[in-house]
């Protein structure tokens, strides 16, 4: 049945009749739009706490990494002062020994805190440690190298220029596995 119908056959009643029905559709249709857009919200609104969970959780987790990190420049620098250096080769040996000694703390704490990434149920990577080990094994084979009394200063400067490669090795591992992180965010 058509309006026309409707309205030749019950006059203007049948025009508010059809009017309400329309009312009724659109109100019907704005209730199913809002329940959609609703759903949505929703949906975005929990992976965006989630996401920003994961965020922080990292970010908190992070500090202690890049404290270590912070840490272990520092100690490639003080090689790098030992290379550029003049002093007596036992003096210089003494001192590689002692940088060997703080690093090896600082590897720890850096082992650590690489650790609680991987045990972290919010941070997405699960391989922190990885390589970690490998890199940290050559960087103490280079330094065991320092320590043959024979050397004379020209062999020690050769030894700190490998030891600070390897510790670029293990820098550049740590970071890498930081940044593929954050990209991931």
């Amino acid at each position: 049945m058509s309006v026309i119908d409707l309205i030749s056959q019950y006059g203007a009643s049948a025009i508010d009749l059809a009017v309400q029905h329309g009312k009724d559709v659109t109100a019907f249709g704005g209730v199913a739009l809002n329940l959609v857009l609703n759903v949505f919200n929703l949906r975005r609104t929990n992976k965006l706490r989630s996401d920003t969970l994961r965020l922080e959780e990292f970010k908190r987790l992070r500090v202690p990494v890049d404290t270590a990190y912070a840490a272990i420049k520092e100690h490639r620098a003080t090689l790098k002062s030992l290379e550029a250096s003049g002093g007596a080769a036992t003096k210089v040996r003494k001192s590689i020994s002692d940088c060997n000694k703080e690093l090896s703390n600082t590897f720890n704490s850096l082992c650590d805190a690489l650790a609680d990434l991987d045990r972290s149920t919010l941070v997405s990577g699960k391989a922190w440690v990885l390589g970690v080990p490998e890199a940290w094994d050559q960087i103490a084979e280079a330094f065991d190298r320092a320590y043959v009394k024979e050397k004379d200063l020209a062999a020690l400067k050769e030894v700190i220029r490998k030891i600070i490669i390897k510790i670029d090795d293990l820098l550049t591992l740590v970071l890498g596995k930081l940044d593929a992180e954050i990209n991931k965010k």
